[in-house]
Parts: structure tokens; C-alpha cells; sequence
């Protein structure tokens, strides 16, 4: 787990972390279980004082962030391109984002719907889409429509089959609502509601955004009549804007400077060959299978007190059980890992949704067999050296290092390892309502 990351599991549960006279200081609500929480803080200590730091200074950058004219051309993020191009090359719903919450209890679909609307008109992203002009896309921003659940009754035996149908329907880019929802009905008060985006208009943590605002939106539709998006975190630039201003930022000497990093530390990168029963497919495919297993509570506890013990997260000690895995299965001692990295570089961009998200390629040199406690320290310090470099986009560094492309498998890295907390599963608080959350696998 990064800094980041643990930083927005914490905000998750409304635990603050700020600095005062450079020391780190907690802030928690009353009852937060904070055991568990503690450990990992000081664990990851000194990289959180550094982290905060840096924060600090981000809002004076971010705030010559221009606000850009709605009417004039809107460019694509670099990550948004990305997947855009990806788009015209194989029309699937590889990129589709779905989760499903079961309800039980009086729905007021009317108040629903609302919240809908409103945080849809709050959240610009929800409202574009992405227009061809002369073999390049554009973005194009819809008006706010009143949304609507159109509550389907369906039986238990047949939920299954229409969730797999919800989450494998294709989104056309430049015609479809880029967010999609359905309302399956099982009893009176059993509902199914069924949410899926196209990744290019979110990530992960966009989905924790988006949720917490539609509960935020429900609950003063049941109490007060009129709840607008004054109400909520005021947003003063929205994605768009943003992904203007680092195209702006990366460039020039400021870009030179991150590519000297990255191409320098994957130079002659191998590609990752694992002892699978059949050759590799021209054509990488996006079908995928699951292989769940659990760890339990005593292992769990050794790989915390292992962590602490040496002074690293229990990411980067799975992390490097997973290189060294990947060592013994492959005979490479050369190994490449992807590592997602959610770069949001002050509390302005934490209150939007949009395509943030970010791949870090971690590499580690296994050869002369190192001990675990030696690779255990290289892979450390080779992933803390990365996130200084991170906000350099994946995109830009595939197309500066001028990779030949290969459809039959992924550049730079074929793998990637991220570890996520039963405690960041998405939730729906909803006035008086139980629910409960499900992802909607490939």
C-alpha cells in the first residue's frame, strides 16, 4: 500500500492526518478503531511527513490552474488518450467499471434519481463524451437531464445473468452516457441497484467520490426538499481543466527531467515470460480468470509485524513475494512490475472524478541471489524512488520511449500487483436502507 493510498482509506473513515511545527498529528472520530491504523501510520511515517509536505505546496501550483472556455476545443488527459485510442482499435467492454449495491428497505426511488441528477451535474466527467475530428478526439460536454432508474422487476434466479449482461454492454464513446445504472426490483423492498463508467471518466477512488456524494444528495432529499450542489465541497475546477494544465506542465525541461529517471531505469526492459501451456496470442486478449484465496488472521498478523519490523509497508513485503514468485517461476532475474499509483496532488483534486489513476513500472535486478531481506530493502528503496517520479503519465513514457508496438502483450511491464483493504469496499449509506456492495467481475 503507498502513502496515497493509505491516506485515502483513512479519509474513508474520516481520519485526518496534518502536520504541525512538521510533526504528524491525527485527528479521528470518536470510536474510530484506530489499532490497526496506528500500525500502519507509523510504519509509513517519515514518507507520510514527506508526502504532506510536498501537499502543502501543491494548492499554489493548482491555483494557477485556468478554468478553461466551455466553448473552445477540450483536450483529452494524456491517460484519457490513451484509452481513447485503445477505443478505436477493439470495441469491448474491457474498460467498463461495475458494481452492484443490494438493498433491502422502503426506497424512495423519486429521491434517488435526484441525488442522481445532482451530483451528475456537480461531476463534469459524468457528463462527456469524446467526438472524432480528423482522426483526433475531442470532448464534448452534455447538458444536465433529470436521471432516471427505470426500476425493472426481475427474480432472484434471474439477477445473475442480467448483472453479467449490465457489466458486458459496450460504451460507445461518442453517443452513450459514459455512466449507466439500472434498478432491479426482487421483492418490495429488495432492490438491486447496478452502476457501471467507462474507466476513461474514472478510477477507483473516483468511485468513492461518487458514492459518498450520491448518499450525501439521498439523505437531504429525504429531509430537506431542496438540496443543491452548493451544499457539498465547492469545486473550483473540474477534470478538464486540469488534464489542460498538465499537458501545459509536462513539457519542456520539466518533462526531460522525469524521462531521464524512467528511461534510464528501463532501458533494455525484457519482456515477462511465463511457463504458460500455450503460446501467446497475436493479439492480447481482454478475458480474464479469478483465482480467490484468502490469508488468515495469524499470517496476517506476521506479514504486519515482518512490515514494521523492517520498516516498509505491507504492500512492498507482498510486492517482493510476488517478484520473487515471479523469479522462481520464470528463471528471470530481471523483473518488471506495474504498480497503480492514484496521483492526486492536493485536497483541490480529492473531491473530483476523473481518470487520475497512474502506473508505476517497478523493476528489480534478482540476480546473484539476494537474500528476501536484500530484495525485500532494493525493492523499497526502487519504489520510493519512483513515486518522486510519478507524475510523469504512463502514456507519456510509452510514447517517449518509442517502444515497437506488440499487440501480444503489454509494453514495459505484463504484470501488475495492487493490494486493497476489505475496509476501501465501496459503500452506500443510505437514510434507513441496509446495502451492501458487490464488484461486477469481467
Amino acid at each position: 500500500m503507498t502513502v496515497i493510498e493509505l491516506i485515502a482509506q483513512l479519509q474513508a473513515h474520516d481520519i485526518q492526518l496534518y502536520l504541525e511545527d512538521d510533526k504528524l498529528k491525527v485527528n479521528a472520530p470518536k470510536g474510530a478503531v484506530m489499532q490497526d491504523w496506528l500500525v500502519e501510520i507509523k510504519t509509513h511515517k517519515p514518507e507520510i511527513i514527506a508526502f504532506l509536505k510536498q501537499a502543502n505546496k501543491a494548492p499554489e501550483q493548482l491555483a494557477d490552474i485556468p478554468i478553461l472556455d466551455r466553448q473552445s476545443v477540450l483536450p483529452l488527459s494524456f491517460s484519457q488518450q490513451r484509452l481513447w485510442f485503445i477505443d478505436q482499435l477493439q470495441h469491448d467492454a474491457a474498460y467498463n467499471m461495475a458494481g452492484a449495491f443490494d438493498i433491502k428497505g422502503a426506497l424512495n426511488i423519486a429521491a434517488l434519481e435526484q441525488a442522481f441528477t445532482l451530483v451528475i451535474e456537480r461531476q463534469e466527467q459524468l457528463r462527456i463524451n469524446f467526438i472524432s475530428r480528423a482522426g483526433q478526439a475531442e470532448i464534448k460536454i452534455r447538458k444536465t437531464e433529470p436521471w432516471l432508474l427505470s426500476p425493472q422487476k426481475i427474480t432472484a434466479v434471474q439477477l445473475p445473468q442480467q448483472l453479467n449482461d449490465f457489466k458486458a454492454k459496450y460504451f460507445d464513446l461518442e453517443s452513450d452516457s459514459l455512466i449507466r445504472t439500472q434498478l432491479y426490483q426482487l421483492e418490495s423492498d429488495h432492490w438491486v441497484l447496478a452502476i457501471a463508467m467507462h474507466h476513461i471518466i474514472s478510477d477507483a477512488w473516483s468511485l468513492g467520490v461518487f458514492t459518498r456524494e450520491l448518499a450525501y444528495y439521498y439523505h437531504h432529499q429525504m429531509v430537506e426538499e431542496n438540496a443543491g450542489a452548493e451544499d457539498l465541497f465547492p469545486l473550483e475546477i473540474q477534470y478538464v481543466d486540469y488534464a489542460a494544465w498538465q499537458r501545459e506542465k509536462i513539457q519542456g525541461q520539466y518533462l526531460q527531467s522525469q524521462l531521464d529517471y524512467w528511461q534510464k531505469q528501463l532501458a533494455n526492459c525484457p519482456v515477462l515470460e511465463l511457463p504458460i501451456d500455450y503460446p501467446r496470442a497475436a493479439q492480447q486478449p481482454s478475458q480474464a480468470g479469478r483465482f480467490e484465496f484468502q490469508l488468515n488472521a495469524e499470517t496476517t498478523k506476521k506479514l504486519k509485524q515482518f512490515s514494521q519490523k523492517n520498516g516498509v509497508t505491507v504492500f512492498t513485503t507482498l510486492l517482493a513475494a510476488y517478484k520473487v514468485l515471479l523469479y522462481r517461476s520464470t528463471g528471470q532475474d530481471d523483473i518488471c512490475v506495474g504498480v497503480p499509483s492514484s496521483f492526486r496532488q492536493s485536497s483541490a483534486l480529492e473531491h473530483l472524478i476523473g481518470f487520475f489513476i497512474n502506473s508505476l513500472p517497478i523493476r528489480s535486478d534478482l540476480s546473484a541471489s539476494p537474500s528476501f531481506l536484500q530484495s525485500l530493502e532494493k525493492i523499497n528503496a526502487t519504489r520510493l524512488k519512483a513515486e518522486q517520479y510519478q507524475e510523469l503519465p504512463f502514456e507519456q513514457l510509452l510514447e517517449h520511449l518509442g517502444l515497437a508496438r506488440d499487440l501480444s502483450h503489454s509494453p514495459i511491464f505484463q504484470t501488475m500487483f495492487s493490494l486493497e483493504h476489505r475496509s476501501k469496499k465501496l459503500s452506500l449509506p443510505l437514510d434507513g436502507l441496509e446495502t451492501t456492495f458487490s464488484a461486477l467481475g469481467k
